[in-house]
């Protein structure tokens, strides 16, 4: 498991807002604990099968410090 000091270091430090947001949404999912549905429609105004396409994407790959 990630740490939440890996991610939001990495947050701080990127400079891509794409990247920026996958990263915002993998911190909230996974080491806030919220919900996937709640997170992707009230914060990033997307649906919740973005999340899980970006979660899943996250799990298959992993970080890369």
């Amino acid at each position: 498991m990630i740490s939440a000091v890996v991610l939001k270091t990495a947050y701080r430090n990127e400079k891509d807002a794409d990247v920026r947001e996958w990263i915002l949404l993998v911190t909230r999912l996974r080491t806030d604990k919220e919900e996937e549905s709640s997170v992707a429609e009230k914060e990033f105004h997307s649906s919740r099968w973005w999340a899980y396409k970006w979660l899943k994407r996250f799990d298959n790959a992993g970080w890369k410090d």
